[in-house]
């Protein structure tokens, strides 16, 4: 093994000044307690609990032994494979009667099925499917079967020139049926004393047993037992030692499963590769991203090479390395490093010959900006590539990799709309949850013309959703089984759901097609109407956040006036329409029925109707009610909503589409954010103070704090621009709104309206050029992406050539 082997690839002090520290994430364990949180959901241990395995005791047990187990900076210097294995181990301890008598019943069933199944097919494909659990009813992709056959001919040719030993370490005992029908199709002339099945004596979770081997082979192979600590393999331990010295390059090594792909890293030795790639930390160590919904996959053989630069795959920072063998010695793959299409050879005009990290980084910073800054000449729009101290707000030299107190500013300016399209790209618009920019960059609007992207304004993400519904603990049906929407109000005339409620006084941009302006402005709910149906239940603008008893109401978070601290919004709650019927419409559907009170929405508005009103609602709706004053209704039923929200007059007259949620930092020329007295008046008026509007953030936007920004603005001359402040790494600390207003103010002389959009990890800019996808900004880590790569976003803003 190489001298800094780690089972896991990396221990967790490299996430340490990360909010991804004090979060755990697993596709069956969830444990956050950053920002004051404290979630832990284990699907295992629920799934127990529920099917009648375990009494509530014994669940209340583990969930407080777990709580206890998580102590971050105690955890510091483990891995989470390691961490793993000591879950499983007070898992294993509470729940004894299900681990010891019910599941081997189900594993041995299930091996039966997929070895039955795997006597009706011939395909190699569909055997490599079994790797994936359902994998024959999955989307593998277009390189799917070329990447099987391809893994299939390199393993004959090694096994069929050598005459050493095969060694299989099977990650789950659903792989057992395919490896035994690999070796039985592919290697029928082996001797079978050659095949060397490398078991656990302590497997945990799925990890194959004797008994599981035993359930799928009429002969029992040859087996080598060792022990690890932890989930997967580690190959430090004293069992495997005289393995690991009697190993030769005679010998080929196998590993499948994703918990052996993340602890066989750094193993010193050449081995072969069959794993799905389900967890976010193995899509960054192979360089496997989501796409369209494919399931992903890597097979590949890895040679032992020294790797010229630090093994970074955790994301805190750019990614240095992965296991993609095509990365490895072509530095011009660091131009796009997070596309799985980029071809280098197909961009000519790009080239990268420097030999250290940092240098590599810098020349594809200077080749990006000089081709960004030409295709914005050929739209009459320039490039804005700078770097910014902090201390004093003075330009200064960028330099890559290097920490400084210091913020990275990449933007685009036209000088008028006239000669530029902009367009919103809202995911859940076109019947999806995230917009995948590398996805968008195939389609074929984009292959021929340059656009470049900024992500846009914000949504309802699953840390939301989880907050919204445990404040409903006690009223399961006023809780959403929905994520990811977007959040506040909308217009587009290209969607039948064309206009949503505004639910708080935020600021609003919106585009005219007949002036061909960008306005920005605030919007609130005023008189309107919404159409259930067919049924129109209208209301003036007396009628909004009112007690007065009319019939039809509309309650919005607005209603909310009282305060509370930043320690307390996920607690607060108030119930609104005592005595009244209610109607929860969150995005434009309804959640609940009721007759009686309701929690307020923080991310909807409650339609309250006296008796007369709620008789038009109950027959088209079918109604019936049951338990507590709820209502049985018919799901999915369209809602729209029209109303008269202080819309300019260019929204009048031709608006193409208008978004809100944003806050306003410049109106007309007057920043709005000179200090943080001024800011914290603007936030009042717009309702970010508002505890209900604080539980839609994952990041409180109100604070007074340096971190990654994006805005849109307007100039006085008729123009537009966008530009990012990238922040949360060593290089790029982010930015104050303050300090955003001051930079652009250097920049743009003429700024008249400047909106702060979703921040935080969504923060990036980046630029469509010949159907890729590339970065501009350098985007902070999640636990679904890398610093430096774009993650999936709920919605975009697109400008390209008219």
């Amino acid at each position: 093994m190489k001298e800094d082997y780690i089972p896991g690839g990396f221990t967790r002090e490299v996430l340490e000044g990360y909010i991804q520290f004090y979060q755990f994430k697993h596709p069956f364990l969830f444990v956050d307690k950053a920002k004051g949180a404290n979630v832990i959901k284990d699907i295992e241990a629920e799934t127990i609990f529920t099917n009648g395995f375990a009494v509530k005791e014994e669940l209340r047990d583990y969930k407080m032994e777990i709580d206890r187990l998580f102590d971050f900076e105690r955890l510091s210097g483990l891995s989470d494979e390691q961490i793993l294995f000591k879950v499983f181990s007070i898992k294993k301890r509470i729940f004894g009667k299900y681990f010891l008598s019910v599941l081997p019943e189900i594993r041995k069933k299930e091996i039966e099925k997929t070895s039955e199944y795997l006597n009706g097919i011939s395909e190699m494909c569909e055997i490599f499917g079994c790797f994936f659990e359902k994998g024959d009813s999955f989307n593998f992709g277009r390189d799917f079967k070329n990447d099987v056959n391809r893994f299939i001919e390199e393993l004959l040719y090694d096994i069929s020139s050598r005459e050493g030993r095969i060694f299989i370490f099977p990650g789950s005992y659903r792989h057992i049926p395919p490896l035994n029908r690999i070796m039985q199709e592919c290697l029928p002339n082996i001797i079978d004393s050659r095949i060397k099945y490398m078991l656990k004596n302590n497997p945990i979770y799925d990890e194959p047993s004797e008994c599981d081997v035993k359930s799928a082979f009429s002969k029992m192979p040859d087996i080598c037992f060792f022990n690890s600590e932890c989930y997967g393999t580690d190959l430090s331990d004293i069992s495997l030692e005289k393995w690991n010295s009697e190993l030769n390059e005679e010998d080929v090594v196998i590993f499948t499963g994703e918990n052996m792909l993340l602890t066989s890293e750094n193993s010193g030795f050449e081995y072969r590769v069959i794993s799905d790639v389900v967890s976010d930390k193995a899509a960054k160590y192979t360089g496997k991203y989501p796409a369209d919904g494919e399931i992903r996959h890597f097979f590949e053989k890895i040679p032992c090479l020294d790797y010229p630069f630090e093994k970074r795959f955790h994301g805190a920072e750019r990614s240095s390395y992965s296991l993609n063998p095509r990365k490895w010695n072509d530095k011009r793959y660091f131009l796009n490093y997070y596309s799985e299409t980029f071809d280098p050879d197909k961009f000519p005009e790009m080239d990268i010959n420097g030999k250290s990290f940092e240098e590599i980084i810098f020349e594809r910073d200077r080749v990006l900006s000089k081709i960004a800054d030409e295709e914005l000449n050929k739209m009459h729009g320039s490039y804005l590539d700078r770097y910014y101290d902090l201390e004093n707000l003075d330009r200064i030299e960028y330099v890559p990799e290097t920490e400084r107190n210091a913020v990275l500013v990449r933007g685009i300016r036209f000088d008028s709309v006239d000669s530029v399209s902009v367009n919103p790209l809202i995911a859940q618009l076109y019947g999806k949850e995230f917009v995948d920019m590398r996805s968008v960059s195939k389609q074929p609007a984009f292959t021929a013309d340059t656009h470049f992207m900024l992500n846009f304004l914000y949504f309802a993400t699953g840390n939301i959703k989880n907050l919204y519904n445990s404040l409903r603990a006690d009223r399961p049906l006023e809780k959403i089984d929905f994520e990811n929407f977007y959040i506040d109000y909308y217009r587009c005339n290209l969607h039948e759901k064309w206009e949503t409620v505004p639910l708080y006084n935020k600021a609003v941009i919106e585009y005219s097609g007949k002036t061909g302006n960008i306005g920005v402005m605030n919007k609130t709910l005023k008189s309107g109407y919404v159409d259930i149906c067919g049924v129109k239940f209208a209301w003036d603008d007396e009628a909004v956040n009112s007690v007065v008893n009319v019939p039809v109401s509309v309650f919005t978070p607005q209603f909310i006036t009282e305060r509370t601290t930043a320690d307390k919004f996920r607690e607060y709650r108030k119930c609104v329409g005592e005595n009244r019927f209610n109607i929860v419409i969150v995005d434009n559907r309804i959640v609940c029925v009721r007759k009686g009170d309701v929690v307020l929405p923080s991310l909807g508005v409650v339609l309250s109707l006296d008796s007369l009103e709620f008789g038009k609602l109950k027959s088209c709706l079918k109604l019936h009610e049951s338990d507590n004053g709820y209502f049985t209704f018919e799901r999915d039923k369209p809602v729209y909503f029209k109303g008269n929200n202080g819309r300019s007059e260019d929204s009048q007259n031709g608006c193409c589409w208008s978004f809100g949620g944003g806050f306003q930092l410049v109106e007309n020329g007057v920043s709005l954010v000179e200090n943080e007295s001024a800011a914290k008046k603007a936030f009042e008026k717009e309702g970010w103070f508002n505890p209900l509007s604080m539980q839609t953030q994952e990041t409180q936007v109100q604070e007074w704090v340096r971190g990654p920004r994006s805005v849109i603005g307007t100039t006085f001359g008729g123009g537009v621009f966008a530009a990012t402040f990238s922040g949360r790494t060593k290089e790029s600390k982010g930015a104050c709104f303050d300090e955003i207003v001051r930079i652009l103010r250097k920049e743009i002389a003429d700024v008249k309206d400047v909106v702060n959009l979703d921040g935080g990890a969504s923060s990036c800019l980046g630029m469509i050029y010949k159907g890729e996808f590339f970065e501009l900004s350098y985007p902070s880590m999640t636990t679904f992406n890398s610093a430096g790569m774009v993650r999936p976003l709920n919605s975009v803003i697109l400008f390209g050539s008219r």
